[in-house]
């Protein structure tokens, strides 16, 4: 029991060591098409530190999901999609879940997958009731993909509903500025 706590304030140590060590990596990370395989290298390199926990899993994951994004590479979007919702459900971050999965339903809207994206937006909407997301732009985003959804069942008056909800985050958002 005692060797037990012994090991799990070990972890915690490395686990704060890891954190410095991403975010000094991470300032490298430039995000466009040009850096593409050195910022993936970076966080290939940065998935293999010992004992990262599931919160850091879920930062390093998410952040190959957006330049998976950027690329149009869609295989390797999808993994790194799934591996950043594993992580998310293990941290119990809804807010981030209906994120994943709005990001995710725009993608889908982007590629006329409307019926598909209807039902990632019906997912989201299982995990939180949109009004109880405590981040605003997560919160404003969620809206914007239920007035999509809206549009594509044509309600024209719930879809006109949800995007003044997502403007007024929107509003909520700047004035935290």
């Amino acid at each position: 029991l005692i060797l037990n706590g012994v090991y799990q304030i070990h972890i915690k140590k490395i686990q704060k060591k890891n954190t410095s060590i991403i975010s000094e990596k991470l300032v490298g990370i430039e995000f466009n098409l040009n850096s593409t395989d050195k910022d993936i290298a970076t966080i290939n390199s940065l998935l293999e530190l010992p004992h990262l926990s599931d919160e850091q899993n879920v930062i390093l994951y998410n952040l190959l999901t957006n330049i998976y994004y950027i690329n149009a590479d869609l295989e390797n979007y999808l993994s790194a999609f799934g591996t950043t919702l594993y992580y998310l459900k293990a941290t119990n971050n809804t807010d981030g879940i209906v994120n994943m999965y709005s990001n995710f339903a725009k993608y889908l809207l982007q590629n006329n997958a409307y019926e598909n994206a209807c039902q990632i937006i019906s997912k989201a909407e299982e995990i939180i009731p949109i009004e109880a997301i405590q981040d605003k732009a997560t919160r404003s985003i969620a809206y914007e993909m239920l007035m999509e959804k809206s549009l594509y069942e044509n309600n024209t008056d719930k879809a006109f509903e949800y995007i003044n909800k997502s403007l007024e985050d929107i509003d909520l958002f700047a004035d935290d500025d």
